[in-house]
């Protein structure tokens, strides 16, 4: 026999009116209460500073205790960039969901930037070996000779209240 929780939960899976009769009441119910539930995650969050990092752990099925260990074992140090940081985040593979480590804010955005690509990753560092390798690092003036001379040769620019200067196309098409 099934018990009256399994039994609910049997009807909200397959019941689709049930469902939405069920959404509604839950929106309701939070658009009436919204006040005192903001205030008690205010509160939750101010006595509990951790709470952030245990939410995220848990979104990506991590146990507090799982997530504190994975921590102390880093150190507190990015496995890409070896910096220390105080606050390290969850990196996972996209497609599997599975934890890979704790990085760095930016470590982490950047292998998101690639899409977790490693050949992405590969040719990035290729390009910055390479550009690195052809000439020592210089300005931007110092490899193009001609863009300080370009820049002394404009004329100083003199506001004029409209005198003798056709209007923009910008202000023609607004009238």
């Amino acid at each position: 026999m099934f018990s009256e929780n399994e039994w609910r939960r049997k009807r909200y899976r397959e019941d689709p009116e049930i469902r939405r009769k069920k959404s509604e009441r839950n929106r309701a119910y939070l658009a009436a209460h919204r006040d005192e539930i903001n205030a008690r995650r205010r509160l939750r969050r101010r006595l509990d500073p951790e709470l952030r990092e245990k939410e995220k752990a848990r979104r990506y099925g991590l146990s507090w205790k799982e997530y504190k260990l994975l921590l102390r074992r880093h150190g507190g140090i990015c496995r890409i960039c070896k910096r220390k940081f105080r606050r390290l985040s969850i990196d996972h593979d996209h497609l599997t969901r599975k934890v890979r480590g704790l990085l760095c804010d930016g470590c982490n955005k950047g292998l998101g930037n690639f899409r977790d690509d490693p050949n992405s990753l590969r040719a990035g560092a290729a390009y910055l070996e390479a550009s690195r390798d052809d000439q020592p690092a210089r300005s931007y003036a110092a490899t193009n000779p001609g863009a300080r001379r370009r820049r002394s040769i404009r004329k100083p620019c003199t506001p004029s209240a409209g005198k003798g200067r056709p209007p923009s196309r910008r202000a023609s098409s607004r009238r």
